[in-house]
């Protein structure tokens, strides 16, 4: 119940305002493949979207709406995602290649809420928790809660700024590093010849995204 309450809340940021996530879209999501179920190695289909931010403005510490995040005055970012992949016809399990359903496509549904700290024009560093769900047509729905200890956003050309500059942080690049919690077994994924095992996993993720909302409204 409680991990379905957090994927449920999670999902809704992502989706409160779909049009700003769509202008802050992925254009490539990396995942490291997990040992099991899949591979989903490859890349994850995604969106994000930024929640709110927080400014210092003449002291004053304030929390706003940022479709814009190109203020000098922004210290703090949080940020929803939504990510969607399938294994295909990778098998799910190496040990269970006698399985007629071994090949059948697992797929991965990942929702998170990323807080970061504005170090530098060029740099975020913060956390995230979430969720990520494995579903598929022959087995019930797993799902699993994801701490990330450890996100950061590298905005190559965030040195340029100024009032009427709107392109220098059209470009992101973000480095996740994700804990799965929970036990991933075989048999939650209906084989009965598989071994697999996992008491919980890390997972490399690299993202690159363009942010068109600069673009989009006024200052």
């Amino acid at each position: 119940m409680k991990r379905g309450l957090i994927v449920a809340l999670v999902a809704a940021s992502a989706l409160l305002r779909p049009a700003h996530a769509f202008a802050q879209s992925e254009i490539l999501d990396w995942l490291e493949s997990l040992s099991g179920p899949g591979p989903f190695h490859g890349y994850f289909m995604s969106a994000h979207s930024r929640v709110f931010c927080t400014f210092s403005d003449g002291g004053a510490q304030r929390a706003d709406w940022c479709f814009d995040d190109t203020s000098d005055k922004i210290r703090s970012v949080m940020t929803a995602e939504f990510a969607w992949a399938s294994s295909d016809s990778n098998l799910r399990f190496a040990d269970a290649t006698s399985e007629p359903q071994n090949v059948l496509p697992v797929h991965a549904t990942r929702v998170m809420v990323n807080y970061q700290y504005r170090f530098h024009p060029m740099l975020d560093l913060g956390v995230g928790v979430g969720g990520i769900v494995f579903s598929g047509d022959d087995f019930t729905n797993q799902t699993h809660p994801v701490l990330t200890p450890l996100t950061m956003t590298f905005t190559p050309l965030g040195f340029i700024k100024g009032d009427k500059v709107k392109w220098g942080r059209l470009l992101r690049l973000k480095y996740s590093e994700r804990y799965i919690l929970g036990d991933i077994r075989a048999q939650d994924f209906h084989s009965l010849v598989s071994k697999y095992v996992k008491n919980g996993e890390w997972n490399t993720g690299i993202s690159l995204s363009v942010d068109f909302w600069p673009f989009l409204v006024r200052r």
